[in-house]
């Protein structure tokens, strides 16, 4: 989805033109699809990326994306934790990523960073918040497409990664499609380690339907 012209030129002018934004450094605190290298290349070059975590915030599926699929969100929770990975980013690719996150509202949480020694001083962490969180359903189910491209991101920083994000994200009790044959989810990966993706969901109880009518192999 993409969003309006108006405010992408405005997060341009912001970047381009405000001396504080052009000097200190810029981070996405990714917690979803941005594990992902691959996946963040479709939105910019962004090589350097380390795991984090954030404080004071939950993960759950509960963004119903306009594609038909639900995705990761996270909002505020006192006293929990979100694995995640820390981005380096250009001031001028910040728009890039408003795009990308499109329903989203992009806030400063440099203090709910729990790694700041990583930060100097006046650098800047920003991630992407839902603020009308809503449960995956039928219509907005969590797709196998999608969580690929998240664990093969998680998976690229070792399993610990992915089981961890796997433990501390809500919303699992709700439907899951495999939707590999017939994507809902247009970006998704053409190669993946599938069979380790399936036994670590297998691991944590968790079996997709197929999304062909009635579709489960006989």
């Amino acid at each position: 989805m993409w969003i309006t012209g108006d405010k992408c030129l405005l997060s341009l002018f912001l970047c381009g033109f405000t001396g504080t934004l052009s000097f200190m450094q810029h981070y996405v605190f990714g917690y979803g699809s941005l594990f992902s290298k691959e996946s963040r290349a479709n939105t910019a070059h962004t090589p350097h990326a380390s795991l984090a975590t954030l404080l004071d915030f939950a993960r759950s599926w509960c963004f119903e994306d306009p594609e038909g699929y639900c995705a990761l969100g996270i909002t505020q929770a006192t006293n929990n934790a979100v694995n995640g990975v820390l981005v380096h980013v250009e001031p001028h690719q910040l728009p890039y990523f408003d795009v990308r996150e499109t329903g989203y509202r992009r806030v400063d949480v440099t203090q709910q960073l729990a790694t700041r020694e990583l930060l100097e001083q006046g650098d800047t962490v920003w991630t992407y918040i839902i603020e009308h969180p809503a449960l995956p359903c039928v219509c907005h189910p969590i797709t196998q497409t999608y969580l690929d491209v998240v664990l093969v991101g998680c998976l690229e920083y070792g399993h610990a990664s992915a089981r961890e994000f796997m433990e501390t994200t809500d919303g699992w009790e709700r439907t899951l499609i495999n939707d590999r044959d017939t994507p809902i989810f247009k970006r998704g990966l053409r190669t993946a380690p599938f069979n380790h993706i399936d036994s670590l969901l297998t691991e944590f109880g968790l079996c997709t339907e197929y999304s062909s009518p009635h579709a489960r192999p006989e």
